[in-house]
């Protein structure tokens, strides 16, 4: 297949296309569900592949307490300790940082 192919050309605009549609999904979601109230309690949320323990050591080491876990063994409830949390727990590796409450609203339909 040459190098500036018709179909080439096309895979690589789709793959730029869903490239743009998931990171725009991804802040969205990171704008929206943004924690009112930090201090009463946050749903960190890791990748989907993270295991419970590994979940919960990253969104502890990030300066919190543990609450619960969510509804999905990869979403740790908290209630930060310290000020500059999210920034933290996105350095231990969380995804998203979210309002419990908001959180709990959108995975309800999930079984």
């Amino acid at each position: 297949m040459p190098i500036d192919s018709p179909q080439r050309a096309r895979f690589f605009d789709a793959v730029i296309i869903i490239v743009m549609a998931v990171g725009s999904l991804y802040m969205i979601a990171r704008v929206a569900l943004q924690p009112r109230h930090p201090a009463d309690g946050v749903a960190v949320v890791f990748a989907p592949w993270t295991n419970g323990a590994s979940a919960l050591v990253h969104a502890v080491s990030a300066g919190a307490r543990f609450v619960r876990y969510g509804k999905r063994p990869f979403i740790v409830v908290v209630v930060p300790d310290v000020a500059d949390y999210e920034s933290r727990a996105f350095g231990e590796g969380a995804l998203l940082v979210v309002d419990p409450q908001a959180l709990s609203a959108c995975l309800s339909v999930l079984p």
